[in-house]
């Protein structure tokens, strides 16, 4: 059973260990969210690729396309080209990368990554293309959510933590497993594995409830 303490546990981590969850606890958390997960209409509008240990290097290649945070000054254009669609600036990223990894913390003048999406276990969100009138009026976002939210705090109550990753952008040129802008249909990614608890970032404060919650 849930109960408050799983929820309040957790935590957006960047980074996670290098300690891997034995995949028989990562099974019975899919298990479980399929089986407790409401899905609208009952129908699944979305279905989930998921990336395990063996996947480091594709996952290594596609944090490039996670950059983020771009210092004031540095005119994103020059890293990103029009959407990222330039060899010369993806591979200008990797060594950037390989010390913000390093380091576990942002250097003066360059972008952040969501490093989270190098845990052991990687869930991709993809939408079905099938029923496209559907997917227009967001049903397949709802379901997603609603099954990530529950996993990650599955997850939580196993001892384990559990990240979101939303922000990447498409790349011509670096073709990697994860994410393949010509044709995907990815929605966002859930990261699973131990927190590192001495790099985590802090929490964005939370509004005042009232600001959120109107009663009419």
């Amino acid at each position: 059973m849930l109960d408050i303490d799983d929820m309040e546990r957790r935590h957006q981590f960047r980074f996670m260990t290098d300690k891997v969850p034995d995949k028989k606890i990562i099974d019975e958390i899919v298990s479980e969210t399929f089986r407790l997960c409401p899905i609208k209409l009952g129908k699944w509008y979305f279905y989930i690729d998921v990336y395990g240990p063996e996947h480091y290097q594709e996952k290594r290649k596609f944090c490039l396309q996670t950059a983020c945070d771009i210092p004031d000054g540095i005119d994103p254009a020059k890293l990103y080209e029009s959407g990222g669609k330039s060899e010369k600036n993806i591979n200008e990223l990797i060594p950037i990368l390989d010390g913000y990894i390093e380091d576990k913390k942002r250097q003066p003048g360059c972008p952040a990554f969501n490093t989270q999406i190098l845990a052991p276990y990687v869930f991709a969100f993809r939408w079905n293309t099938k029923d496209q009138h559907k997917i227009q009026r967001g049903y397949h976002f709802i379901g997603a959510s609603m099954f990530s939210y529950v996993m990650s705090v599955l997850a939580n109550k196993k001892g384990l933590d559990a990240s979101f990753c939303q922000c990447f952008f498409d790349n011509n040129y670096n073709y990697n497993s994860l994410y393949n802008s010509e044709s995907d249909t990815t929605m966002f990614f859930v990261s699973l594995g131990y927190g590192d608890i001495s790099s985590h970032d802090l929490k964005e404060p939370k509004p005042d409830v009232k600001d959120v919650i109107k009663w009419m």
